[in-house]
């Protein structure tokens, strides 16, 4: 059992069924993490179990039906890498990224 203390959003929350981002971390790393491994996460959301796979250097795929809930993951995922990318966890040219939507049809 773990304990993941995390702030209650009361108003304004982009999702509403948000959970801390430890959750899925610790599950991933329970899980057992390898290079080659794909996390996939069928109800992406707003892409906090993505974030989490970045954090561990894992691969990921997640799958969204609405395009708010996408359009929040895609700057998430995007501020994260660049993040990382300052703090030297990730190669510069990392562009990886292909997030498809009904959008782009």
């Amino acid at each position: 059992m773990w304990f993941i203390p995390y702030p209650t959003i009361q108003e304004s929350r982009p999702h509403p069924a948000v959970f801390p981002e430890k959750l899925p971390y610790l599950c991933i790393k329970l899980h057992g993490v390898k290079k080659e491994m794909v996390v996939y996460d069928p109800f992406m959301g707003i892409g906090t179990t993505a974030l989490a796979a970045i954090r561990l250097g894992v691969n990921y795929i997640g799958t969204e039906i609405d395009t708010n809930y996408i359009k929040v993951a895609i700057e998430d995922i995007q501020k994260r890498k660049k993040e990382m990318v300052i703090e030297n966890c990730i190669p510069k040219d990392s562009n990886d990224v292909l997030i498809r939507t009904k959008l782009e049809k």
